[in-house]
């Protein structure tokens, strides 16, 4: 379980992929570019993160401090997440 934090507003979202850098998020709206947010999975602290694009009900962040490659491996193992490779964005944008 994946949860959004953005001030009093909180959701369940899914992580569509992440890499050390940031992540591809859906199941959030009203969200916009540069908006600061956490989001907490299961058994770990909150990750701090700032949006970077928006399109729909998807948006891309970037984390404020990059993960740990532990870290990393756990979350993408745990939650059956997709690896992005460094530098590519799903939206075409940075």
């Amino acid at each position: 379980e994946v949860q959004f934090r953005c001030g009093t507003r909180r959701a369940n979202v899914r992580l569509r992929d992440i890499s050390k850098f940031g992540a591809r998020v859906s199941g959030v709206f009203l969200v916009h570019p540069d908006d600061h947010f956490f989001i907490k999975l299961s058994g770990m602290e909150s990750i701090e993160a700032r949006v970077a694009w928006v399109d729909e009900f998807e948006f891309g962040c970037e984390f404020l401090r990059p993960l740990n490659d532990v870290i990393l491996e756990n979350v993408i193992q745990r939650g059956r997440i997709q690896r992005r490779s460094p530098g590519v964005c799903s939206s075409g944008t940075a």
